[in-house]
């Protein structure tokens, strides 16, 4: 068998072997210039695990410059966290409070972003290392030094040695996926509207969409292609993402009002809706230029016309038709290009955003303190602040990681330091490496860390007493079980991973101090002791992991955006909004914990039977909610009392009604049952009917807009509800009753 081949289908595109080989140069080559060049053991110690830590234990991500950064920016950590592990080694209880505020902050840290999450590990182990006695704080320089010939080589290799290019970037698949809107969106402007074979053929362009849309949902990326750091930039792409992925449901909303009505939409409404969509996929094209850097920033004046003009002619339509059954059946279509064009505009300023355009152009309302581009004018410090601040709850998964972890490696800090192990760091390595989000996790990484902890001991402990001092055996051996190590865990698996490891750890430390057979034993005690240590604080600590804190989550969230439904239809309806002011789900923080819930959920080990909720549309159904209110709000900032009592009356009765059904969905979902089947909308309800009827419409043209805008909303809202629910079983336990669906609005039936 050609062993290249093989290497190749296992290893795709040789990832993992070049990376193997890089670490695995500059690890020797630290190790040897510091223990036969220098001849200090110690600086030989810091050297290679400085690359171990950064090259092994943690995913240094992103293209190269970035990764140098990194790689700096993580020595400068690195040389505090030696320093202060080095004075508070003078005793066990002092090493202990340290390893629980390090861990913590550290662990917290993740929170920052994928490329902290990345190297939150190897950074851990800096001060893991020289936390333990003997207790020589003469000996910091030389660790130093040893950490900065580690760090240094690895950067120089990272660059140099079969260099990585790095992923094709967050940018590159936004612009992928703005190709196919953009498919979708020609053939919704070419195809003869309509027609059967028209919603067919829009229908296949939706769906060859829908599975790139779906990808740019930061839970399903790899970790090292999510523009999840609290940085402009990276908001500004997460933002674009968002829009795109509104922009897909607008262009489809838009196939469904034209496909479910019949007789086909008058040619003047087919009109006017081609040139607004005209002007949508041009500056779409704008947008996936700026991308692909072919071409400038996108700019909003054509967008901004597009929806004033727009506007101009609903209110035209509003203020001159005079039989409802003119003005109705266009309606739920004129919502629907409505929602494509806002989304369109979001894309452009949050696509400027994502470019670091240095002033982009934006209203005053957007960058707001509430607004939806604050960030643009906020500084790095505010930017770090606000993202932590936000994670400051312990309903944050980061915070429950981090207290989780801090709490593991602190007890084995103390359990190595009370009963004096031999080489005890091993202990808070085991509880670092071994430890995850949930005991089901833990747990299951227990076995094959165990089972190749042993074997990799009893061949350990073999070597040591058949080779016994013989030291260039063991240089030799180093290169070759590190190399083999790097690639065979990924390759096979975590148990030949361990198993290497203890070999390696082995080969190592009888290149540093005499070492006999009885270093692989003290190895497997350490494994097990740490393993151990994991599962008990991980059982104890928040066991659930992100499947427990994805329901309460999805319900808070579906709870803050009922009242925020009510609040809206309130502003809309001309009064007073019920509860205060609209305030949105992201700006509360709401959704960036579902966000980070779902991220984690989706990375964790299934226990038990499939979940039979659909959590993806649960968040996409939460981020609708929030850009609907919003983009609401913002086109009527400061609405005039309604010049309909009855009119407005109906208006909060079916806010209050869809509300209440987004309520009894977020109690289901926090007690842990299956969703109910959502109430469908049918019909025009009686509130919108009585406004078209009204003799002085014609007088109040934004109010009557009000009415339509609101009525599409809600409209929208109940299709999501359906779109979560719709696949469920039914319940295994008696449901509350799904409010008061048909008294006041959304499925009343009128004939106009």
């Amino acid at each position: 068998m050609d062993l290249t081949a093989w290497l190749r289908r296992r290893d795709p595109g040789l990832a993992i072997t070049r990376r193997a080989i890089r670490v695995g140069a500059a690890a020797c080559a630290a190790f040897f210039l510091g223990r036969y060049g220098l001849g200090s053991p110690t600086v030989a110690t810091y050297a290679v695990f400085g690359v171990i830590a950064l090259g092994a234990l943690s995913d240094v991500s992103g293209p190269p410059r970035q990764r140098t950064r990194t790689l700096l920016g993580c020595f400068a950590a690195g040389a505090v966290l030696v320093t202060l592990g080095t004075l508070l080694a003078v005793n066990t209880w002092a090493a202990v409070a340290g390893m629980l505020v390090v861990g913590f902050v550290v662990a917290f840290a993740a929170a920052g972003g994928p490329r902290v999450t990345g190297v939150a590990s190897g950074v851990h182990l800096f001060y893991i290392l020289p936390c333990f006695p003997p207790y020589q704080p003469e000996t910091l320089p030389q660790r130093l030094l040893g950490l900065a010939i580690g760090v240094g080589l690895l950067a120089v290799a990272d660059r140099v040695l079969l260099p990585d290019p790095g992923p094709p970037g967050f940018r590159t698949r936004l612009a992928e996926v703005a190709d196919r809107v953009a498919a979708f969106l020609s053939a919704l402007l070419d195809e003869p509207t309509g027609t059967p074979r028209w919603a067919d053929a829009l229908e296949r362009r939706r769906e060859d969409a829908r599975p790139f849309i779906e990808k740019l949902r930061l839970g399903g990326l790899p970790l090292a292609e999510r523009p999840a750091g609290p940085s402009a930039r990276d908001r500004g792409l997460t933002q674009a993402a968002q829009a795109l992925r509104a922009l897909h449901d607008g262009l489809g909303a838009i196939v469904g009002a034209v496909a479910s009505r019949e007789p086909a939409p008058a040619p003047e409404l087919v009109a006017e809706v081609r040139a607004t969509l005209g002007v949508v996929a041009a500056s779409l094209d704008q947008v996936r230029a700026a991308l692909r850097d072919v071409g400038p920033p996108p700019e909003l004046a054509a967008v901004d016309a597009a929806i004033v003009a727009d506007d101009d002619r609903r209110i035209r339509r509003l203020s001159t038709t005079d039989r409802a059954a003119d003005l109705l059946p266009g309606a739920p279509l004129r919502v629907a290009v409505q929602e494509a064009v806002l989304a369109q505009r979001t894309l452009v300023l949050a696509a400027r955003a994502g470019l670091g355009v240095p002033e982009p152009v934006v209203a005053a309302a957007d960058t707001a303190p509430g607004g939806q581009f604050w960030y643009v004018r906020a500084g790095p410090v505010e930017l770090w602040w606000r993202r932590l601040r936000c994670h400051l709850t312990f309903r944050s998964v980061y915070l429950q990681n981090a207290v989780r972890l801090a709490v593991g490696l602190a007890l084995a800090r103390l359990v190595a330091g009370e009963f004096a192990l031999s080489h005890g760091f091993w202990v808070l390595l085991a509880t670092l490496s071994l430890m995850r989000t949930s005991a089901v996790a833990t747990r299951s990484a227990l076995a094959p860390a165990f089972l190749g902890t042993v074997v990799g001991a009893l061949v350990a402990g073999g070597l040591l007493f058949v080779a016994g001092p013989q030291s260039v055996l063991y240089a030799v051996l180093f290169p070759i079980v590190l190399v083999g190590g790097l690639v065979a865990g990924p390759l096979f698996g975590p148990a030949v991973g361990q198993a290497l490891f203890t070999i390696l750890v082995a080969v190592l430390f009888a290149q540093l101090a005499p070492a006999s057979w009885s270093l692989a034993g003290a190895r497997v005690l350490d494994v097990v002791a740490g393993g151990l240590i994991g599962v008990l604080i991980g059982v104890a600590i928040y066991p659930r992991g992100g499947r427990g804190e994805v329901r309460r989550e999805a319900a808070r969230c579906l709870r803050a955006g009922a009242d925020r439904i009510e609040q809206t239809v309130g502003l809309l309806a001309g009064g007073p909004p019920a509860g205060g002011a609209p305030e949105d789900l992201d700006g509360r923080g709401l959704l960036v914990l579902f966000d980070a819930s779902y991220a984690q959920y989706r990375s964790e080990p299934r226990a038990g039977p499939p979940d039979p909720v659909d959590w993806l549309a649960v968040l996409g159904a939460a981020h609708r909610l929030d850009r609907g209110a919003a983009a609401l709000q913002r086109r009527f900032p400061e609405p005039t009392p309604s010049p309909w009592p009855q009119v407005a009356v109906g208006m909060r009765a079916a806010g209050h009604e869809v509300a209440d059904n987004y309520r009894v969905l977020a109690d289901e979902l926090a007690r842990d049952m299956l969703p109910a089947p959502a109430p469908a909308a049918a019909g025009t309800p009686d509130w919108v009917t009585a406004m078209v009827r009204s003799p002085d419409r014609a007088a109040h043209p934004d109010a009557a807009l009000r009415v339509v805008d609101a009525w599409g909303w809600l409209s929208w809202l109940l299709d999501d509800l359906r779109q979560v629910s719709g696949g469920a079983a039914p319940q295994h336990s008696p449901a509350a009753p799904r409010s008061r669906s048909g008294q006041h609005g959304l499925d009343v039936d009128v004939d106009p």
